[in-house]
């Protein structure tokens, strides 16, 4: 790891959004953001059919309450189930990503390893299963907490952040590191790294930000990772 001057988690992530406007990262931007649009489109579509599908109930009372319950339902299907599928698709050519941002801020460091194909793909599965078996577990504490703002959202990114700065770090770490060195790593500056994925999981909730989080994120784990400090 580099051992330059510490960086914050905000200062990395300003960073990687400089990184996109880089000449090396046009490609992978526009076939980003044309994935990033079409599962954007994809999980609007669905959150809007879900509530058509509760039947009527032949009360008023209970057919009010399903119709809650679908909202929630559409809001937990864009706030989660969109990142996943992004991350899981865009996961292909992040490694793209991580190596134009080392190769610009970081040349004297040796190159990390690209993951491959088949590697790459098993990740992104991964992670798509555990976010959505975690947020389906935790989706009961969401629904109690609705009654209790802000909890409801502070659980909401404490959970993905864990998960996506668990997820992000490895993509980045396991370029450089073995798998079990990268988890210690990790272990080791366990509150950062969920800063830095909550931070992430925040910005795969806003609608414009949302289709190029995974390119930002993946960059400003790259600056975390390679500063001191992480």
């Amino acid at each position: 790891m580099a051992t330059s001057q510490p960086i914050s988690v905000l200062g990395a992530y300003a960073r990687g959004v400089r990184d996109l406007a880089e000449p090396a990262m046009r490609g992978v931007v526009a076939r980003t953001l044309a994935i990033t649009l079409g599962a954007y489109v994809v999980a609007i579509a669905l959150a809007l059919q879900l509530p058509r599908l509760i039947p009527d109930t032949g009360y008023e009372w209970l057919n009010a309450a399903a119709a809650i319950l679908s909202g929630i339902g559409a809001i937990f299907l864009l706030a989660v189930l969109f990142p996943v599928v992004v991350s899981a698709v865009v996961g292909l050519f992040l490694d793209d990503v991580a190596e134009a941002v080392e190769r610009r801020h970081y040349p004297a460091d040796p190159p990390g390893r690209a993951l491959g194909l088949v590697p790459a793909v098993l990740m992104g599965l991964r992670f798509a299963g555990l976010v959505l078996l975690v947020n389906l577990i935790a989706l009961p504490f969401y629904i109690l907490l609705l009654f209790l703002p802000p909890f409801g959202l502070v659980l909401f990114y404490l959970i993905n952040g864990y998960l996506v700065g668990r997820e992000y770090f490895d993509l980045i770490a396991t370029r450089h590191l073995p798998a079990d060195r990268a988890a210690e790593l990790r272990g080791a500056y366990g509150f950062r790294v969920v800063l830095a994925g909550a931070l992430g999981a925040f910005l795969f909730t806003l609608p414009l930000a949302a289709l190029l989080a995974p390119l930002v994120t993946t960059a400003a784990f790259v600056h975390l990772y390679k500063r001191t400090g992480l």
